[in-house]
């Protein structure tokens, strides 16, 4: 595949993930559902609020790197899920499209690796795809949430060098000096989104709390420990009682 058409791709993940993840409008994530082992129902699943949009391979394990020749089996078959919600079904419809895009034009090392997965799916361009989503993000049976599916694409477009010469599931890492560089500065802006997206996500998990949902399932569906999204509610309550305190003082 083209430069051109994978930086046209990434543009497109970019501009969806502006809509649909940076903003305050709806949000959607992929659900990995294996039947039998998520549910017993047939299927196991809520037909009235999620769609199937491609079958997957979740791995056992935490940590794994996918080969082309497994002795064992390594994975547990499984449904990709997306939300029906009227309010995401755009964006559900243009991470398909884009998706099978993606997945039909997969180096073709990068798929005979993925093979280690599940063979029998990489005929599929969307089933293609989402493996590489899956192993990328560390997903596995305890893990099966793709929590922000346009980032993720991003992401395995740069971190395989997808439309390059260099392109692998695991390109070599560059030479370092050794010496530890400073992590760059946060940008004004970055820090508006940040905080932005932290006040949201906090304001979701009060609503899911009340619901009886468990802080530590809650963290996990969101690609957190629970001390980390601890320390997230830290730095929400430690801004709102700034802002009170200043409003206080005017």
């Amino acid at each position: 595949m083209s430069q051109e058409t994978y930086q046209q791709l990434r543009q497109e993940f970019q501009e969806l993930r502006h809509q649909y993840e940076q903003s305050t409008g709806p949000r959607f994530c992929i659900k990995i559902c294996v039947p039998g082992y998520s549910s017993t129902a047939e299927p196991p699943y809520d037909p009235k609020k999620f769609q199937p949009i491609a079958s997957v391979s979740l791995p056992f394990e935490a940590g794994y790197v996918p080969s082309p020749v497994q002795d064992d089996q390594v994975g547990l078959l499984g449904v990709a899920l997306a939300p029906k919600a009227k309010a995401t079904k755009d964006a559900v419809t243009r991470f398909i499209e884009l998706s099978r895009t993606a997945g039909e034009n997969l180096p073709g090392d990068i798929t005979h690796s993925l093979k280690g997965l599940s063979s029998d799916l990489m005929d599929d361009p969307i089933s293609k795809w989402l493996a590489l989503l899956i192993v990328l993000n560390d997903c596995h049976r305890g893990n099966s949430v793709i929590i922000r599916p346009f980032l993720n694409s991003i992401e395995a477009i740069d971190r395989c060098k997808l439309g390059t010469a260099q392109a692998s599931l695991y390109p070599p890492k560059p030479a370092t000096s050794g010496r530890k560089r400073k992590k760059p500065k946060e940008t004004e802006q970055e820090r508006y989104e940040r905080h932005k997206y932290e006040d949201e996500l906090a304001a979701e998990w009060r609503k899911a709390h009340e619901d009886g949902t468990c802080k530590a399932d809650f963290a996990q569906a969101h690609d957190m420990s629970e001390k980390e999204f601890d320390k997230l509610l830290d730095r929400v309550a430690g801004r709102k009682r700034t802002r009170k305190k200043n409003r206080s003082e005017i």
